[in-house]
Parts: C-alpha cells; sequence; structure tokens
C-alpha cells in the first residue's frame, strides 16, 4: 500500500476544519432549515474525501474516497428530508459501510478476545430490529442489508489491533445508525438529530484519524 505520509499537525488541522464545520452545523440546527444547509452539513465528508485522494495511493485510496464521498450524499439527502429521503441515505451509506469493510480488511488480524464485544452488538441490533420491524413497512429488506453492512463494518474495525481510532470510529457509527432507527422507526426522542449528528461527525473523524495517522508509511 503505498502512500503519502501526511505531517501531524497538516493532519490534525484539516481534521480540526471538519470537526469545526460539522459541529457548527450541529449548532446551527435551531436554525434548521436554511439555504444550503445541505452543503454546510457534506463539507466534513467531502474534507475527508479531498484528504483520501491527497494522501492514500492505489486501493485504499479509491475504497477510503468512495466512503467518504458516499457518506457526503448521504449527509445531503437526510439534510433534505430524513424521512422522504431515507432510502437514498440508505443507500449512499450502504456504499460507505461498504468501502470501510473492504479497506479495513486489510489491516485487521483476526482478535478473539474482541468477539464477545461483536456478539453483544449483534445482538444489540438484532433485539433492535425487533422492536422496529412492525414500523419498517416496505423498507424492512432494505434495513436488513444495510444493517448486515453495517455490522460487517464495525466487526472489520474491531480487529484492526494497530488502530484503536479505526475501532472507535467503527463503533460510534454504528451507535450513530442504531439512534437513527430508535428515532425514526421504534421512540422518537428530544434534540435526536443533534446527538446523532454529532456522534455520526466523531465516528468519521476517528475513522479518518486512524487511516491517516497510523496507516501512512
Amino acid at each position: 500500500m503505498a502512500v503519502t505520509t501526511p505531517p501531524h499537525d497538516t493532519l490534525h488541522r484539516w481534521l480540526g476544519f471538519a470537526a469545526f464545520v460539522g459541529l457548527a452545523y450541529v449548532a446551527s440546527l435551531a436554525l434548521h432549515p436554511y439555504p444550503l444547509s445541505y452543503a454546510v452539513k457534506a463539507i466534513p465528508a467531502v474534507t475527508l474525501c479531498a484528504l483520501a485522494l491527497s494522501w492514500l495511493r492505489g486501493r485504499t485510496r479509491m475504497l477510503m474516497a468512495l466512503a467518504f464521498a458516499a457518506a457526503a450524499a448521504g449527509d445531503v439527502f437526510l439534510d433534505l428530508d430524513r424521512t422522504r429521503y431515507l432510502p437514498h441515505g440508505l443507500g449512499c451509506f450502504l456504499v460507505t459501510q461498504v468501502a470501510f469493510t473492504l479497506a479495513f480488511r486489510q489491516w485487521a488480524r483476526w482478535t478473539p478476545s474482541r468477539l464477545p464485544l461483536v456478539a453483544l452488538l449483534v445482538l444489540a441490533e438484532v433485539a433492535l430490529l425487533a422492536f422496529a420491524w412492525p414500523n419498517l413497512g416496505p423498507l424492512r429488506i432494505a434495513v436488513i442489508v444495510y444493517l448486515s453492512a453495517l455490522l460487517a463494518m464495525t466487526a472489520t474495525s474491531l480487529m484492526v489491533r494497530d488502530s484503536p481510532w479505526i475501532a472507535a470510529g467503527g463503533v460510534l457509527f454504528l451507535v450513530s445508525d442504531s439512534l437513527i432507527g430508535i428515532n425514526a422507526f421504534i421512540a422518537p426522542f428530544p434534540a435526536s438529530t443533534a446527538i446523532i449528528v454529532t456522534i455520526y461527525l466523531a465516528s468519521m473523524l476517528f475513522i479518518a484519524r486512524g487511516v491517516f495517522g497510523s496507516f501512512a508509511r
């Protein structure tokens, strides 16, 4: 895997920029909807996509750039209308999960000590799926497919022993998407968008920190 090593100060500067814009979007939710809010929401993922194109090479570059670009598209759909465009967002983030999984596989190592956590997460997601099932309607098949991809990504991230950032990012992504499901299909809760977007933003930044910071050679 050929990469261009990013200096840590440059990496932290760009990650800080993405975090700042993402948190600014969260802070602006009280004003939502407003012109170009979808563009503001997508800027962090677009930034990470640009970094992947600049710093990575080969298959890793393609997969990580694709993952972040698809996430940016999903961000746009969910900002425009989280209910109306939920299937579109699921499709975009399905691409993200598959691309992340394929990228993480090259660094993953079989780690039996992490299997209990993987099993716990799978059981928790199956339980949430059971609670949400009566309300999923025509989205049932799409949700099963997406949830399978999400769990595969999370399990693979937990097997990346050389980067706790990637493992933490994978788990946080699972948490943020689980909260989307709870809010949409089980029990809506206050400040759901702010909570979900903040956790999702952290997951993306953690994954980016792990990939750019730990595997650049």
